[in-house]
C-alpha cells in the first residue's frame, strides 16, 4: 500500500470510531429540569403530577401546571407504580431501545479488530528494521 492509501485508511478508521463514540454518548435534547427523587415523590403525594414517562431508570414527568422535570429512580422501587396509579397519574413506560444485530456486532468487534490491526502494524514495522532508519 502506498502512503496515500494508508493515510486515507487511518482517517477513515478514526472517523468511524468517532461516529460510534458520539452515537453511543449522544444526549437527547429535552427541555426538562432536574429534580431529586424525593421531591418527585412529594409532588406525587401532593397530586401535582399529571403524567409520568418511565424509560429504564429515567423518570420524566409533567406537573399539572405543564412544567417538565426529570429524575432517576432507584433500581428497586417496586412501590413507585402503585403510588402513581393510586394518585391517578398517567404512566407511560418506554420499551428499551433495540439496535440491529449488525450495529451490535460492529460496536462490539470494532475495538477488538482495531487493537489487532494496530498490533499487526507495529509488528510489521518492527520486522522491517534494517534499511529504513540508517544503521550506525
Amino acid at each position: 500500500m502506498n502512503d496515500l492509501t494508508k493515510n486515507i485508511l487511518v482517517w477513515l478508521v478514526i472517523a468511524i470510531v468517532m461516529m460510534a463514540v458520539f452515537s453511543n454518548f449522544s444526549m437527547t435534547n429535552n427541555q426538562s429540569k432536574d429534580m431529586s427523587y424525593s421531591e418527585f415523590l412529594n409532588m406525587v403525594d401532593a397530586e401535582q403530577v399529571s403524567k409520568v414517562e418511565i424509560d429504564g431508570r429515567t423518570v420524566t414527568w409533567e406537573t399539572t401546571s405543564g412544567e417538565k422535570y426529570q429524575t432517576f429512580a432507584p433500581p428497586q422501587d417496586d412501590k413507585l407504580i402503585d403510588d402513581l396509579l393510586a394518585h391517578k397519574v398517567n404512566v407511560i413506560a418506554t420499551p428499551p431501545e433495540k439496535r440491529s444485530l449488525l450495529v451490535e456486532i460492529l460496536i462490539n468487534w470494532i475495538p477488538f479488530l482495531l487493537i489487532i490491526g494496530l498490533w499487526i502494524y507495529i509488528m510489521r514495522q518492527m520486522q522491517g528494521g534494517g534499511g529504513r532508519g540508517g544503521a550506525m
